[in-house]
């Protein structure tokens, strides 16, 4: 069965400058916290759900709050309400004097976690995608620390507003392409 993929970060994706403004602004405390730690930018897990019904996409968290593991994340998915499914979490090889790519992990995790980074990489990717059973997917994140083939799957946010309308937009066209 063919899916679709939204490989998800959190921080400048769901959470962004505009919720901890709109928060200060109009209730004058901070952003609320649960036990899962802070809640997400209302109007980014609105187009998050718009983009999950119009591509039927399903969700690979790529965030650094992966650490966790699968089955906190997926609790912490449902005790929010939020939209679409969790479905995994992209491996995590940050190493302790620097910092591997989200590029590489993603790669590693549409490869079924058997890559090497010294690979040639932009060889194999469509040849990865291919064999992992994936129709489309999209890479949503801030940072730009992705592969130059990544490109045509990436949508960059911004840190001020994440995941808006426009980065909507270009998801939804990668996903239905």
């Amino acid at each position: 069965m063919m899916i679709k993929i939204i490989f998800l970060d959190i921080d400048g994706v769901l959470n962004c400058e505009n919720y901890y403004t709109e928060h200060f602004k109009n209730f004058g405390t901070g952003p609320k916290w649960d036990k899962f730690g802070e809640h997400f930018y209302y109007k980014n897990i609105e187009n998050l759900k718009i983009l999950i019904e119009k591509t039927g996409a399903e969700i690979v968290i790529s965030a650094g709050a992966r650490v966790k593991g699968l089955d906190e994340m997926k609790k912490m998915w449902k005790y929010r309400g939020l939209p679409g499914k969790i479905i995994d979490v992209t491996p995590s090889f940050a190493l302790e004097s620097s910092k591997i790519p989200r590029g590489v992990e993603i790669e590693k995790w549409l490869n079924g976690k058997d890559f090497s980074y010294y690979d040639c990489p932009w060889q194999t990717y469509k040849e990865s995608i291919e064999k992992s059973g994936i129709k489309s997917h999209v890479i949503l994140d801030d940072d730009i620390d992705m592969f130059c083939y990544q490109s045509p799957y990436f949508v960059q946010t911004s840190r001020k507003s994440g995941f808006n309308k426009k980065c909507l937009q270009k998801a939804i066209k990668i996903l239905n392409r």
